[in-house]
């Protein structure tokens, strides 16, 4: 609520349901339809899955 007031929500769902909140350095929230995961590894095509392991979560579920 106070992203939006703020102009800093971003809503990329296009009417879809949200299933991703990003967070940004910038203090913008963005609004997705894509599922985390697939965001996830848009961002790094080229990492192995063990690499990816190795690293840990890049990004964390948060289920209300």
């Amino acid at each position: 609520e106070e992203s939006k007031e703020s102009g800093l929500l971003i809503d990329a769902t296009q009417g879809r349901k949200t299933r991703a909140i990003l967070v940004m350095d910038s203090r913008h929230v963005i609004l997705s339809a894509i599922q985390p995961e697939t965001i996830s590894s848009r961002f790094e095509p080229q990492a192995s899955a063990e690499e990816r392991d190795e690293k840990g979560p890049a990004f964390y579920t948060v289920r209300a």
